[in-house]
């Protein structure tokens, strides 16, 4: 009896694991999607408007946020 009941918990466990591993697969391939979708407006070549200071300013805020969020 308690080993029944064991085997099916870790069964739901499973059946859950895999049902939200499908829907990371699905939501990520969306994500790769649009990226591929709008890299080539993200086209480092081309210019940025504003004085140089604030770009640069923008520039080193972003790269510190973007380190932050990928350690």
């Amino acid at each position: 009896m308690f080993l029944s009941y064991v085997v099916l918990n870790r069964q739901k466990s499973l059946e859950d694991s895999l049902l939200m591993a499908g829907q990371f697969k699905d939501a990520l391939q969306l994500l790769l999607d649009w990226l591929y979708k709008v890299e080539p407006n993200l086209n480092e070549d081309q210019p940025v408007h504003g004085d140089i200071d604030t770009v640069s300013s923008l520039i080193e805020q972003h790269k510190v946020h973007f380190l932050c969020h990928i350690v």
